[in-house]
């Protein structure tokens, strides 16, 4: 339910249109009439009919009828997976592509730098690259994706549908995913601000003043965030070929640097490792909050793999991003081995001479698209939030009519921008900045190992004695790293706590307070209904179930179409029958249905229901891209030009009678319920049209 978005509106129908209506065929109907005939013809027509209609699968609802569409999205031609590869480089590989910038320095910040303990920190880095990127998220992560989503949310919906939970257990995974995608909201905030200063102080290696690179760093992230309405697939086809270029520049530095010095392979063998940990003592042990920041970026492999296809990603990781990390740091480790005075600033004071300002321009480059990899991420993160109502619904428009997961999110592109500026002003310098970095990430992967885990038991019935060996192995790792980034929250990674915390505030407080709403809407309804039918027995109003078939009203003339939900009758309807005992003369309850398909052909978009001889249920399927034009998507079936469109509206107040300790959140949720986007805003309904039943509820 995460890739759909339900929203209902309501329409208006004549008399003189019934008749259209009436010879419709729903899709149900046809499918009868196929099982039913034998003969070629039917047969054929059937074929065509399912060939024209890619929106049956999703209708089906069943997992294995989604999962074939990935499939047959993957199995484009070899050209286009090529382009989508090259894609993927550009919108989730620029933060960890850009980590050879600034990690050695980091390490050897609280260790004094010799060649046994450079080989050791090396060794640490390939094998953290080889157990997460790509043995925990590359080989298993990957295969948990929902409906072709990848990240916290999907995964939660995954375990949430997989088999029967308790309410504590349903309660527990969504807090679990709440807070790693906090987390992962507040990276998206530190990671532009290191990038690109961790960039531009590469310029102090050409004698720039140092007052120069903040100002050169803010004007950048401003470019870039400006330009984030143009859309994800524009900025992936202008990045793809940059990071192309910059993964083979930082592969190619890396052999010129190894074949001076061949032995540093021996890094490869886990037990330099072990030695660095274990020989230089607890100091040695605080490095790895240092070894942990070749990982970051990570988590926006999975939570971005919705705007591309697994199979791009994983390519794009083994062929081309992995080889030239390993080789850029393998580089590194030869020269710093002999010349350890150079680690300060590692990766330029590794770039010969002639070469310097080409690189620079190119490091520069990449490092904004770092920064694009976790606004891209931090889009599809809110917009999977407000798919299951765990964040307040936000104005949204999509940027590409090839990928339903690339979205652009005003408001969240602004409170992003002004975070990361006023944490590149508070912080000054990429030291400072990667002091405080890391642990965010850090706690979006216990979390995300913990939810697969639950996963794989529930979802995949896998042996337990698997899903402990997974999740115990994994944890030990994170676990780790994770004691060693809460050394870092003296020296500021208490701000990256505090911005995660505040984003996982606002989902908690959002889930809690429309939660306690809909059940008081749920009891006023039940209450409503109860009364009316006791004290009303001889009157024109009746209980629901009458309510709902239209029946023992009074009927004015005209025409009324009512918002509607996928499970049950239009709650704007009963709100305006118990007030008035009337409804029109001609009443339509409409469904509009959001696929995850960019455009909805014309034969596929209507399907009707005669519920009464004057109470139809009319059903319209719009694609993610396009326009909500209600009025003109039925113009051949239902004259909407005089309609009335009764809209339901429920405004929250909180009383006194709730504990003192809960009230304050609930007027939180009370100021961004009042706040949110209304969904009758993406419908094209002239304003003349329109009728809004307000309605109060009181928390």
């Amino acid at each position: 339910q995460n890739r759909y978005f339900y929203i209902a509106a309501s329409l208006a129908l004549k008399q003189t249109n019934r008749r259209a209506m009436d010879n419709f065929q729903p899709p149900e109907t046809q499918h009868e009439l196929h099982q039913n005939s034998n003969t070629n013809e039917s047969e054929a027509e059937a074929e065509n009919e399912k060939a024209s209609d890619p929106l049956k699968k999703y209708q089906a609802g069943s997992e294995e009828d989604l999962n074939s569409l990935d499939i047959e999205k993957q199995k484009t031609s070899v050209i286009g997976f090529l382009l989508v590869t090259l894609r993927s480089l550009g919108i989730i590989y620029g933060d960890i592509g850009t980590s050879v910038l600034y990690v050695f320095s980091t390490i050897f910040l609280i260790e004094a730098a010799t060649p046994d303990r450079v080989l050791g920190a090396c060794s640490c880095i390939l094998w953290s690259l080889f157990l997460i990127p790509t043995l925990k998220y590359i080989i298993f992560v990957f295969r948990a994706d929902h409906h072709g989503e990848g990240g916290t949310f999907p995964l939660r919906s995954l375990i949430l549908s997989a088999s029967p939970m308790s309410r504590g257990g349903r309660i527990l995974v969504t807090l679990m995913a709440i807070t790693s995608a906090g987390f992962l909201l507040g990276d998206g905030a530190f990671t532009p601000a290191v990038s690109v200063i961790s960039a531009v102080e590469g310029l102090t290696v050409a004698n720039l003043p140092v007052s120069y690179v903040l100002p050169i760093a803010i004007v950048i992230l401003l470019i870039l965030f400006l330009a984030q309405f143009i859309g994800v697939s524009k900025i992936g086809f202008t990045f793809g070929p940059i990071m192309l270029l910059w993964f083979f520049t930082i592969g190619a530095l890396g052999i010129y640097h190894i074949c001076s010095d061949p032995s540093v392979f021996r890094a490869f063998s886990p037990h330099y490792a072990i030695l660095y940990i274990v020989g230089n003592g607890f100091r040695g042990y605080l490095t790895l909050s240092a070894v942990f920041l070749c990982m970051t970026g990570v988590e926006a492999m999975y939570a971005d793999i919705g705007q591309l296809t697994k199979g791009s990603v994983t390519v794009s990781w083994l062929v081309i991003v992995y080889p030239s990390l390993v080789l850029q740091y393998l580089g590194q480790t030869a020269v710093f081995m002999t010349k350890p005075d150079l680690i300060g600033i590692p990766f330029f004071n590794i770039v010969p001479t002639p070469l310097f300002w080409p690189v620079m321009i190119l490091a520069t480059l990449a490092t904004v698209i770092a920064s694009q990899a976790m606004i891209s991420g931090t889009f599809s993160v809110v917009s999977q939030a407000i798919g299951q109502n765990l964040f307040p619904r936000l104005r949204m428009k999509h940027t590409s009519k090839h990928t339903y997961g690339e979205i652009y999110i005003p408001s969240i592109n602004v409170i992003l921008c002004i975070i990361t500026l006023a944490l590149m002003i508070a912080f000054q310098s990429s030291a400072r900045l990667v002091g405080a970095y890391g642990l965010g990430v850090n706690i979006v992967l216990v979390l995300t190992t913990i939810l697969f885990s639950i996963y794989m038991r529930r979802g995949w019935h896998l042996n337990w004695i698997f899903v402990f060996s997974f999740a115990g192995f994994f944890l030990f790792i994170e676990l780790a790293f994770l004691i060693t980034n809460f050394s870092k929250v003296p020296e500021g990674a208490w701000v990256a706590l505090v911005i995660g915390f505040a984003w996982t505030l606002i989902m908690l407080i959002w889930y809690y307070g429309s939660h306690i709403q809909s059940q008081e809407v749920k009891r006023m309804n039940d209450k409503n209904d109860f009364s009316l039918a006791k004290e009303n027995e001889n009157s024109r109003l009746t209980p629901s179930e009458d309510i709902e078939m239209g029946k023992a009203l009074v009927h004015f003339p005209g025409t009324g179409a009512f918002v509607s939900s996928l499970n049950g009758p239009p709650v704007a309807f009963n709100y305006f029958t118990k007030a008035t005992g009337a409804c029109p003369a001609n009443v339509i309850q409409l469904t509009v249905k959001i696929f995850p398909v960019p455009v909805v052909p014309e034969l596929d978009r209507i399907r009707v229901t005669t519920m009464d001889p004057s109470f139809m249920h009319v059903h319209l399927k719009f694609g993610y891209f396009e326009k909500l034009d209600i009025i003109g998507a039925l113009k051949e079936v239902v004259d909407l030009e005089n309609a009335t469109i009764y809209i339901s509206r429920e405004d929250v107040i909180v009383t006194h009678k709730r504990n003192f300790l809960i009230r304050p959140f609930l007027y939180i949720y009370e100021t961004m319920n009042r706040n949110s986007a209304h969904a009758i805003e993406d419908y094209k309904v002239p304003s003349q049209n329109i009728l809004e039943l307000g309605v109060c509820v009181a928390l």
